[in-house]
């Protein structure tokens, strides 16, 4: 059930004219049998009449053939090209017939045409529009017509000069030798045979209009070839008849094709409105379905879990189809259905148990074909439901498309309503277009899915478990997944408690995200380990993770924050890889970032890897951080690090008591849940007494305020 006012169909064909043949050429030859009859009762014309008709028979044969070759210019035809080629070596021979017509110029005209000449005319105007028309039937290459029309006036000047040798074809007295008559009764079975060919591909009595006229014109040709034979000699009533129906032919085509051309441009102009309106009303359609279609394309786009994919899915199909309700129902394993989505209120709980049990038993069907069940009215739903289990449909409305992709679980889209509505054919396209945009979202966000729980799980194995610090330090860390994505990168934290008891502190970044990501920085990772117990010394370390990045041909940026503190002595090094400075909150003094110590990220060309010095007092905080804590698109890193600055400053005293309640209170700030970014975080104090409390070193402590 469908409104054909909504599909976008094809271009609908021009209107042409037709013409009835039969009609045409009966009322046609009962006008000139009537007008025969009246010259056999005596009512001939006085013989300068003549004239005026065989000037009257060339003149509207032209009117004709300008008509069809403007019509050709227009819409190329092999059949009329044809026609107007004969037509026009036929023109040719009726006027050099005219112009040495004895009753016109007794001497022959310009080109002294005898008798003999004058009637072999005659017979070449005849013959060449017979040539034409058979050459058509035949199939003959439209671009070749100019040898027809150019060998008939050539040959027609050739009689009117006399240079063709020519039998008898008038007596001395002007009546027909036997061989004229011969003439005129084969040219008559050749213009029948032609009408015959002309008629016959029409396909019946109705024909387009310009064929019809011409069909008419050859009909009436035969007609006044077979009088022209009877009359025997000129002047009597029958030859009458034969020039009357002469002119009447090329009246009648010359009538007949300008009175179509005129016709079909009027049909045109009118049709060329209406499909106008018709095109605009499904252009305007057409771009309101793209729109939408775009609109949730880019909707799609962002959504990068099956959840997300199933939410916008259900959405744009409550918006787009006009039924208040739908949901998205999905096989996990093959088990019973879920609805993963959901838009309007919950359906009568037999419905909700029905159709998904219902879909699922041809389930097979609507995968093989992509094709959904579209039902507009409470009759369709209930017949579409006819003796199967369960109670009497109770929906007025139901649509159930299933949601292919060879990557995801199955799943079918449902939409509903308790009243009837109209699912017209173009708005089921779009339904099916938004299914299948959905259906690749949906394959994506699975495979999205898939490979975060994989670099989730290796990643959750890589980070510590729980960091126990040693007596005389405090620690609290957090690792946060950004929010797009896979939600999986490559920030970490560690901290390592060395033989001699120095405690390594590292928190470092590999740029990208998921399972590679994940993978380097594990390696990374377990270089840094390596290479703390062997040399703690920061440089050291640094210059032997380049080793490793060279090594593996690591192309993603790595970037590392390495911090060696003493806890008997509260000495701390830094050296960084290309890593955002921490942040030094202590005790008493100024909160400040420890800038000293910074170098390219590793593996970049690098003299040699730098570390600061500094001291320590009992209740120093420490934090060290990845950019996700601190870097907007939008602001960069400046802002961020001046608020992170602040905040920490905010909380100086809380740090003694509840350090982890105050890392807490970082990520707060940040808004951690809104950046795309994932993030690593590591707060550590130094708790007290030192074994022996060094003084502090003069001038520059290597900490640093931030740069403005």
């Amino acid at each position: 059930m469908t409104d054909d006012r909504d599909v976008v169909d094809p271009r609908r064909p021009a209107p042409g004219r037709r013409l009835d043949l039969l009609v045409a050429a009966a009322t046609t030859l009962l006008a000139a049998t009537v007008y025969l009859v009246t010259l056999l009762l005596g009512a001939t014309p006085p013989r300068p009449a003549s004239v005026i008709l065989s000037t009257a028979t060339p003149a509207f044969a032209l009117v004709a053939l300008v008509a069809l070759e403007l019509r050709q210019r227009e819409a190329p035809d092999p059949w009329l090209a044809w026609f107007a080629a004969g037509l026009t070596g036929g023109i040719v021979a009726m006027g050099l017939q005219l112009i040495s017509y004895p009753l016109v110029d007794p001497g022959g005209g310009p080109f002294g045409t005898d008798d003999q000449g004058n009637a072999a005319l005659y017979l070449l105007f005849h013959l060449s529009v017979g040539a034409g028309v058979l050459l058509a039937a035949l199939r003959a290459p439209a671009r070749r017509r100019w040898l027809l029309s150019g060998s008939a006036a050539v040959l027609a000047v050739l009689l009117a000069l006399g240079a063709v040798p020519l039998p008898e074809l008038l007596s001395p007295d002007r009546t027909y030798t036997t061989t004229l008559l011969v003439a005129e009764w084969v040219l008559a079975a050749w213009v029948a045979v032609a009408t015959v060919a002309w008629i016959l591909p029409t396909g019946g009595r109705s024909t387009p209009a310009l064929r019809g006229w011409i069909g008419v014109a050859l009909l009436l040709s035969v007609y006044d070839l077979v009088l022209n034979a009877l009359a025997s000699e000129r002047f009597v009533p029958v030859w009458w008849g034969s020039l009357s129906l002469r002119v009447l032919t090329y009246a009648v085509l010359a009538l007949g094709v300008v009175t179509t051309l005129v016709l079909q441009l009027r049909d045109l102009d009118r049709y060329s409105e209406t499909e106008l309106d018709r095109r605009e009303g499904q252009l305007r359609q057409a771009l309101q379905s793209a729109s939408a279609l775009m609109a949730s394309a880019e909707l799609f786009s962002r959504a990068t879990t099956p959840d997300e994919v199933a939410a916008t899915l259900c959405e744009q199909t409550a918006m787009l189809s006009g039924l208040p309700r739908s949901e998205l129902v999905v096989w996990h394993d093959l088990r019973e259905p879920t609805a993963l989505a959901q838009v309007g209120a919950t359906p009568p709980a037999e419905e909700r148990d029905r159709w998904p049990r219902e879909a699922g038993l041809t389930m097979s069907r609507l995968y093989a074909t992509g094709e959904g069940v579209f039902l507009e009215t409470a009759d369709e739903v209930a017949g579409w439901l006819a003796g199967r289990h369960g109670p009497a449909s109770t929906l007025g409305a139901l649509v159930l498309v299933p949601l292919v992709s060879p990557q995801a679980p199955p799943a079918l889209l449902v939409a509903w309503g308790e009243h009837p509505h109209a699912l017209p054919l173009a708005r089921r396209r779009v339904i099916a277009n938004l299914v299948n945009q959905a259906g690749q979202a949906w394959g994506r966000a699975s495979a999205y899915q898939a490979q975060a729980h994989a670099a989730a799980t290796l990643q959750a194995s890589l980070l510590p478990t729980g960091l126990t610090p040693p007596p005389g330090l405090s620690l609290a860390a957090r690792y946060v997944p950004g929010e797009s994505g896979l939600r999986v990168g490559g920030d970490w934290f560690d901290c390592l408690r060395l033989p001699d008891g120095r405690v390594a502190l590292v928190v470092g970044d590999v740029m990208g995200k998921g399972l590679h990501a994940a993978a380097v920085m594990g390696q990374v990772r377990t270089t840094a380990r390596t290479l703390a117990r062997l040399d703690p010394a920061p440089e050291k370390v640094l210059t032997g993770l380049d080793e490793l990045t060279h090594e593996l041909d690591i192309d993603e940026i790595a970037t590392v924050t390495y911090a060696l503190l003493d806890l008997s002595s509260g000495g701390l090094s830094i050296g960084r890889a290309g890593h955002v400075p921490p942040l030094l909150v202590p005790r008493r003094g100024r909160t400040r970032y420890v800038v000293p110590g910074g170098s390219p990220p590793l593996g970049a060309p690098s003299a040699a890897r730098v570390q600061a010095d500094l001291q320590l007092r009992p209740g120093d905080v420490l934090v060290l951080y990845t950019d996700g804590l601190v870097e907007d698109r939008v602001s960069g890193l400046d802002f961020g690090m001046h608020e992170l600055s602040r905040t920490a400053e905010s909380l100086r005293d809380r740090f003694q008591l509840d350090l982890e309640g105050c890392t807490d209170r970082l990520l707060a700030w940040s808004g951690t849940d809104h950046r795309d970014d994932d993030v690593a975080l590591m707060v550590v104090r130094l708790d007290g007494p030192l074994a022996a409390p060094p003084e502090p070193p003069r001038g520059d402590v290597g900490a640093q305020p931030l740069p403005a």
